[in-house]
């Protein structure tokens, strides 16, 4: 789940890491425009606020306020936020006074653990969509996608000795799998882990449904035109406040090409407002044995990390649903994952292949620059 960037900003800041990755937000810099040669002075002017710390990723808000301090006030209590929600999903770490994920997962077997309302809700979402889409995106192959982590890192301290998880030791793990072990209890506000074996991993969902969550919270605390751009993980509020463009326009990178530069020329750029754009590839994070590239993007049925694609990006109102989605297309056969997206009402999808070959659902076409002709004028 990858990289997005305000182009005018991205010459500003600090190189993006690597991890960080697919689309770069292009919130173009533009003047107000003088009528009858008179200059009008701007009501909102565009700001950027970034950080890094949460979800191993460079999180910025792109938008439009009255002033720098209106914005920034903004921006700290989305930073505040993703800091609580970054805490509360994670795997690998405790915090005092805190039950979060990892704690569910060292209770597995033991006892259910009381855990906030935004846990809860996380792990249902994951559960619904994984019965919606044949479950391919399982948050309970913890234990499988840990086997694959722990070879990526010893593979990332000498890549000379990199080699591929036995079969035996990754049919052990994905043994523990199973979504209707992990029992949730919504009036006790408890999870509980079945399987001792078992673990959590969130990782195909948890940006996305922060960003819907801070999105959210922006919007109703009064900011009506940002960018919530989680690494990858887009959520876009309202339209560019700039009195003339009517859509952001969002760049799909090319997975070949280098992120840190800010003139990288994109695939395609797509004009959206009030939607998430969430994609996932295989270059965010990888090691390489024999020639062969191994993602972290793992296939729970076949044990192995996916190769259809380069990366597969996705169009759909909601970014926690949008997040889920992606990881659930790059583990599917192109065929396949079509005929899924097109059964779900307001999502569209893309895919890039080797060569940079793009597939586009009819409905994102419109949108397109060039596969369709869109801007970011349009309606």
């Amino acid at each position: 789940m990858q990289t997005t960037r305000p182009t005018e900003a991205s010459r500003r800041r600090r190189a993006l890491p690597r991890a960080a990755a697919l689309a770069l937000v292009l919130a173009l810099a533009l003047s107000a425009a003088g009528f009858s040669g008179c200059a009008i002075e701007p009501t909102y002017t565009k700001y950027t606020y970034q950080f890094y710390g949460t979800f191993d990723t460079l999180v910025q808000f792109v938008g439009y306020a009255q002033t720098q301090g209106e914005f920034d006030a903004y921006a700290k209590q989305g930073e505040q936020r993703f800091v609580a929600l970054n805490k509360l999903f994670d795997i690998y770490h405790d915090y005092e006074g805190l039950n979060n994920a990892k704690t569910i997962n060292d209770n597995a077997g033991v006892a259910p653990v009381k855990v906030d309302k935004e846990l809860i809700d996380l792990i249902l979402l994951a559960k619904e969509w994984y019965a919606k889409t044949g479950g391919k995106c399982d948050i309970t192959a913890g234990p499988l996608t840990a086997v694959w982590k722990k070879y990526r890192d010893l593979a990332a301290d000498d890549p000379a000795k990199a080699q591929v998880p036995p079969q035996a030791e990754l049919a052990e793990a994905a043994s523990h799998r199973g979504i209707d072990k992990v029992v949730v209890d919504e009036a006790a506000g408890t999870v509980y882990l079945q399987d001792g074996g078992m673990a959590l991993d969130l990782g195909a969902v948890a940006k996305g449904f922060t960003c819907e969550i801070v999105a959210k919270e922006l919007e109703k605390a009064g900011m009506t035109s940002v960018i919530v751009d989680g690494g990858g993980n887009i959520r876009l509020v309202g339209r560019p406040n700039d009195g003339l463009r009517k859509r952001w326009g969002v760049g799909i990178q090319d997975p070949d090409g280098n992120p840190d530069k800010p003139d990288d020329t994109p695939l395609d750029i797509v004009f959206l407002h009030d939607m998430s754009f969430v994609t996932s590839g295989d270059y965010e994070r990888f090691f390489t044995v024999d020639g062969v590239r191994y993602c972290h993007l793992v296939d729970p049925d076949t044990m192995q990390p996916a190769r259809y694609f380069r990366a597969v990006g996705i169009v759909y109102p909601d970014s926690g649903v949008a997040d889920f989605m992606s990881t659930t297309l790059f583990l599917l056969p192109y065929e396949q994952g079509r005929a899924l997206v097109e059964s779900i009402p307001g999502m569209e999808a893309l895919w890039i292949l080797e060569g940079d070959e793009l597939r586009l659902t009819d409905g994102i076409k419109p949108y397109m620059k060039n596969a369709g002709g869109g801007s970011s004028s349009m309606s």
